[in-house]
């Protein structure tokens, strides 16, 4: 309850459909991520579950809206889906650079890892609709590819670089199950 206490108080509850954008005081949000891994952790497999939650509803979110924003029509659905899918982007890298060598955590991670690459092909689809000339949302567009770059360096520093000590297999098998 401390660690899900913890994250509501970072405005996660936020992403469960309430307006505003989560990235709203930025600046404050990132000071505090450093102290994210240790509450998350504290039981660290119900926390990965609730962020996970929320991952797949702002996924399911952008997906239903994917042929619309082929064609270039960005709507309010979509620009607070991205606004919430940068936050949790944010916070899973947080997350994962903590890493821990137990079998429950790197499958946790993995789960987190998996459904955030969802997240980051999802500015491949939006894209398109600014080559379609669709300018909607381009603040938040801009900040979920900052939260994305910043979970790609944090996770490539944790599983892929010289930190990654140890191999892990049960997250690259929920990686290749979830990812292809």
């Amino acid at each position: 309850s401390q660690a899900r206490g913890g994250l509501e108080s970072w405005g996660v509850q936020s992403v469960n459909g309430a307006d505003g954008d989560p990235c709203e005081g930025l600046d404050m949000f990132l000071n505090h991520l450093d102290m994210l891994p240790h509450i998350a952790r504290v039981d660290y497999t119900k926390s990965s579950e609730r962020v996970c939650t929320m991952l797949d509803h702002v996924i399911g979110a952008l997906q239903s809206q994917h042929s619309t924003v082929q064609q270039g029509n960005v709507g309010a659905s979509v620009i607070n889906a991205e606004a919430a899918g940068a936050w949790l982007l944010y916070v899973v890298g947080a997350v994962i650079q903590n890493r821990q060598t137990s079998d429950t955590a790197e499958k946790c991670d993995g789960e987190l890892a998996a459904r955030a690459f969802q997240l980051i092909q999802w500015m491949e689809v939006r894209e398109q609709a600014l080559a379609a000339g669709c300018r909607d949302g381009i603040q938040v567009l801009e900040r979920f590819e900052k939260a994305g770059l910043m979970f790609l360096s944090l996770y490539r520093r944790t599983y892929i670089g010289d930190q990654a000590t140890v191999s892990s297999n049960h997250l690259l098998q929920i990686l290749e199950t979830r990812l292809g």
